[in-house]
């Protein structure tokens, strides 16, 4: 009989415990006599670092860092490294002051509820992970899409960053990590985000370092995705035992019971481990039918220490998506199955739940729930007489009438997300949603109708739309504004696994390629459309449509809104002025700093920069687009005799010096001296990466350039 330790890894989200460790825990228990339990490092991370005395800690070391970095002319790497230095010791102060403040605030009822209190509460959590990474540029900690100098992407980089005696997880797990735990025969790695990457291989450094006898497996749907490059890259495999992928139920069983038994890995399916100095890859496992699977199982986790003011609990009642969008990949780990699990059992799950944990609130992590499925759940939840707080993603179809609405709202429904995509009906067709504009209005009619919040998702840019198009999508929406109660844009990219790539003739997709060489982790693609919005030019509306005025008034009304806080929403807000933070608005600098070089220009940006990383910056009228980052007059930060500009590019860490003519080519050749003019200009005379004017019109700046979010 085996022991088994399973463990969720910073850095992601801490709203509730993610449902993998809890339900593969369950199943082991189930199906065999192995012993297991679970920890989540992901929220004592975060924890730890929203704390007083840790922004405290990163402020003093912010200030030393800051002084010796003003006294020498800067590199552009160093002139962002003392932008942010400056950001933590002039708000840092403020923020550890705030901050108990604002965590009781994110986990009150009354106090959720209050979009003002809301916003401030965040920001200050926001500064507070932003500060910990003052003495390791160019790291961005957050809770949505944390960057890493080393990028889950490239292999090579993560290599390097991971052989580093200076790696900050390893110090981290030191102290997260309790003498007695994960002291398991098999240690067992969930990963499901890009932001986990780095964090999961440096716990398994830290392990096979602490404990080289133990057993280390990684799982999840990051490795799943990229289940045939890992053949390509053994050297993981000096620090992990194998990696699961596809569902892990049965691989995991299997593996603990080979323990036992010698059975010869390769007769496992699921598995990907390296024998004799290769990678060997197994099958895919046979999927566990919905009904066969127990109630996930949060016991060990501390639920009431979470980001939320009452335990959150996710919840599967079904797996793999009934649909097939164009662009979608998010059925893959399942190996393209669809099952539903019946809903007496969704019903006993819901029963156990509140049973062992009190737990009234639960959002249902389908890939869509389908309308036939959302109809059983409500009437059951309704037949039981539980007193639940639910939600889920669903689709907008035809079928959901306004009585289905209503029966959800009754069963305790009170957000409800939809992937509305586009309000054009050929871009829709194009998409292969299978839904149409008029049913999307009426279903967000429905919900604002019988009282359930519409969470609603849009994309710009899907291969062959036009501006015109996207420009529909965006009215819609301020159209519907006061109907709308969390609204999400984005910018399309092409992930690998999607229908689009699969067939790509059919979309009027051609040139698909790597979007950075040698980033064989990286998810996303490059690649040319036929027709409508090139990504530049996408991106561009994007900007448009989040600076609009209607999307402003939706988040102003909801806060920095997270859907799951909407299951709070039966339950009154502060009344006005008395929450703790609504006073405190906005965060001002609590000192100045002294200042030996001339770095005023940097510092007056530092609130733009934390606000809008990752978007474009202008100074002198000059804007640069996400591939530059203009930073100051290279007079004023190298030798005075020189004339051109220092340019910063984030994406490659590395400093590109222009010259003044260019600058000044790009300004006068741009249809208008706007930020995005000039940028898209400058993007199309610079070969990306290089400093060099081309003799012609150029390609866009597209690997290292915009955000592919």
């Amino acid at each position: 009989m085996a022991t088994l330790d399973l463990v969720f890894p910073p850095l992601t989200g801490a709203n509730y415990p993610y449902l993998s460790t809890a339900v593969l825990k369950a199943y082991v228990r189930q199906e065999s006599r192995h012993k297991v339990g679970q920890a989540d490092l992901n929220l004592r991370y975060i924890r730890h670092l929203l704390t007083p005395e840790a922004v405290r800690e990163r402020v003093a070391a912010a200030e030393t860092t800051a002084r010796a970095l003003e006294r020498r002319s800067l590199t552009g790497r160093e002139a962002f490294h003392l932008q942010h230095c400056l950001d933590v010791a002039g708000r840092g102060p403020a923020v550890a002051d705030l901050l108990p403040a604002a965590l009781r605030a994110v986990r009150s009822a009354a106090a959720v509820n209050d979009a003002t209190e809301m916003a401030v509460a965040d920001t200050v959590i926001a500064e507070a992970l932003s500060a910990a990474t003052v003495d390791r540029p160019p790291d961005q900690l957050n809770l949505v899409d944390p960057v890493f100098a080393a990028s889950a992407a490239d292999p090579r980089e993560l290599r390097a960053a991971l052989a580093r005696d200076d790696c900050p997880f390893m110090a981290a797990y030191d102290r997260l990590v309790a003498p007695g735990e994960l002291l398991a025969d098999v240690v067992g790695i969930s990963v499901v985000y890009r932001g986990q990457v780095y964090p999961a291989l440096a716990l398994a450094r830290w392990l096979r370092l602490r404990r080289p006898e133990a057993r280390i497996l990684l799982g999840g749907p990051f490795f799943t995705s990229h289940r045939d490059r890992l053949r390509h890259h053994p050297w993981p495999f000096d620090l992990v035992d194998a990696f699961v992928v596809y569902e892990g139920e049965r691989p995991l069983v299997s593996y603990l019971d080979h323990l036992d038994t010698g059975e010869p890995l390769d007769g496992i399916p699921g598995l990907i481990f390296r024998r004799d100095g290769h990678v060997r890859q197994t099958g895919m496992p046979r999927p566990v039918a919905a009904k066969d699977l127990p109630t996930p199982d949060f016991d060990g986790l501390p639920l009431r220490d979470y980001l939320m003011p009452a335990p959150v609990l996710p919840l599967l009642a079904s797996r793999g998506c009934y649909w097939n969008c164009a662009f979608c990949t998010h059925h893959h780990i399942y190996g393209d199955s669809y099952r539903v699990r019946p809903v007496e059992l969704i019903g006993r799950d819901l029963a156990t739940l509140a049973e062992r944990h009190g737990c009234r609130h639960v959002y249902f992590v389908d890939e869509s729930m389908s309308p036939k499925l959302l109809r059983h759940i409500s009437r059951a939840i309704t037949q039981s007489g539980a007193d639940l707080r639910w939600g889920c993603e669903t689709r907008m179809e035809r079928s959901l009438t306004r009585d289905d609405f209503r029966l959800a709202h009754e069963s305790g429904c009170r957000v409800l997300s939809f992937g509305m995509e586009s309000a054009n009906q050929r871009v829709l067709d194009l998409m292969n949603k299978g839904i149409s504009v008029a049913t999307i209005e009426r279903v967000i009619g429905d919900c604002a109708e019988v009282g359930i919040k519409a969470h609603v998702m849009c994309i710009i840019g899907f291969p062959g739309e036009t501006e015109e198009e996207a420009q529909e999508t965006i009215d819609f929406t301020a159209a519907h504004r006061s109907r709308i109660d969390l609204l999400d844009f984005s910018v399309f990219c092409l992930n690998r696994h999607s229908p689009i790539e699969r067939s790509p003739d059919t979309f009027g997709v051609t040139a698909i390629r790597e979007l950075v060489p040698g980033h064989d982790f990286e998810e996303r693609l490059a690649y040319e459309a036929k027709a409508g919005l090139d990504r530049s030019r996408a991106y561009d509306v994007w900007e448009r449509a989040v600076a609009s005025e209607h999307f402003a008034a939706i988040r102003s009304r909801c806060g920095h809104a997270q859907r799951e806080r909407f299951l709070f929403g039966d339950d009154p807000p502060a009344a006005a002025g008395t929450g703790e933070l609504r006073e405190a608005v906005t965060l001002r600098p609590a000192r100045a700093l002294p200042v030996w070089h001339d770095v005023a220009r940097l510092r007056e940006h530092s609130r733009a920069f934390a606000a809008r990383r990752g978007r474009a910056l202008s100074v002198d009228g000059v804007a640069f687009s996400e591939s530059w980052r203009l930073l100051d007059a290279v007079r004023r930060l190298r030798p005075r005799d020189s004339a051109g500009y220092l340019v910063f590019r984030p994406s490659s860490w590395t400093d590109v010096e222009l010259p003044g003519p260019l600058v000044s080519l790009a300004a006068s050749l741009a249809a208008d001296r706007s930020p995005a003019a000039v940028a898209k200009q400058l993007d199309a005379l610079l070969l990306p990466g290089s400093g060099r004017a081309l003799p012609g019109p150029g390609r866009a700046a597209e690997e290292g350039g915009r955000p592919v979010c």
